[in-house]
């Protein structure tokens, strides 16, 4: 009663009248007591620095983050959450989000000094892969994503980039928003198999070929001529011949699937019989046409054969190219 308080080194701590100590800066000191008679009570304090926290602060719903508390951790419960609703932290400073929102962490040391922080969690993001796709073989397909800043595709498929799927599979895309959250939608694209077309593609001027598309036709126009001036396809698939030269045939399923084919319209051989012929009655003759490969006469003649006609007649003669077409011609003996 009646003494004094004094601090060795009142930067690190000042103690009050009363004996109250109230820290400066972290360090150590001596606090002194000294009564009016003169005598004199010491005892060595030691201030210690509040206690931080380090990591990062924010943390997506469903992952975690790693903070870390300086000094010695209190033993027991160093790490408490103030609302573990919005995320949790285990005793190893490992905070993981629960769901969107903001938490205050606070670190206790074995000193009892305490530290806080807010920890914001973050929102996934609302990642769209797009509408499921049924194309035809050989048709480029284009994913993009969609409720993101970034994004990436498994299956070596680009965002945005258009590509050549050859069956049916997922597309799984990764999208990542600027908080560094992601998440995740998938894709089905179809593919679908191509028709074939079967039958003769050469065809003579004026005659026709038939073509037969694979799987169940168009309902409407199956087939189609890119150059009708060449050739006409019905659509029982009847290709006629106009004039000499190719075009494309189209055949679509019921699909919208298509396939083409190349017709060839080929010009008709330029037959000649030979001149018109005047004989004596008993005298042989003999006819030969030309232009073709192969020669057919009526009247029973045969090509390049003498034979003696009895009366005046007119003798048609068919022939026929390496194409196939055939063409004809007339000779009066």
């Amino acid at each position: 009663s009646g003494g004094t308080w004094s601090s060795s080194t009142p930067s690190v701590f000042t103690i009050s009248t009363n004996g109250i100590v109230t820290g400066v800066s972290s360090g150590t000191a001596t606090a002194t007591y000294t009564l009016s008679s003169g005598c004199v009570a010491s005892e060595t304090i030691t201030i210690h620095s509040l206690p931080t926290i380090s990591g990062t602060l924010s943390v997506c719903v469903g992952s975690t983050t790693s903070l870390t508390g300086s000094g010695t951790a209190a033993s027991s419960s160093p790490w408490v959450s103030g609302n573990t609703s919005i995320a949790t932290v285990n005793s190893s400073g490992v905070v993981a989000g629960v769901a969107s929102g903001t938490t205050t962490i606070t670190y206790t040391d074995s000193y009892g000094g305490s530290a806080t922080q807010t920890v914001t969690v973050n929102a996934l993001p609302s990642v769209s892969a797009g509408l499921d796709q049924t194309v035809c073989s050989g048709i480029g397909v284009t994913l993009s994503g969609s409720g993101a800043s970034s994004y990436s595709w498994n299956n070596g498929v680009s965002n945005g980039v258009e590509f050549n799927p050859t069956v049916t599979k997922t597309y799984t895309v990764t999208g990542t928003d600027a908080n560094g959250c992601v998440n995740t939608d998938e894709v089905v694209v179809t593919v679908l198999s191509l028709p074939s077309i079967s039958g003769a593609t050469d065809v003579c001027i004026g005659s026709s070929t038939t073509l037969s598309g694979s799987g169940s036709a168009s309902s409407s126009s199956p087939w189609l001529s890119s150059n009708t001036g060449i050739a006409t396809i019905n659509s029982s698939g009847v290709v006629t011949g106009v004039s000499s030269g190719t075009t494309t045939i189209t055949y679509t399923d019921n699909n919208g699937c298509q396939i083409t084919e190349t017709v060839t319209v080929n010009a008709l051989p330029s037959i000649s019989a030979g001149s018109d012929v005047s004989t004596c009655s008993g005298t042989g003759v003999t006819l030969s046409g030309s232009g073709g490969t192969s020669y057919v006469w009526n009247n029973s003649v045969s090509n390049g054969v003498s034979f003696v006609p009895t009366s005046t007649t007119t003798y048609t003669v068919t022939g026929t190219d390496a194409n196939g077409c055939a063409n004809t011609d007339d000779v009066v003996v």
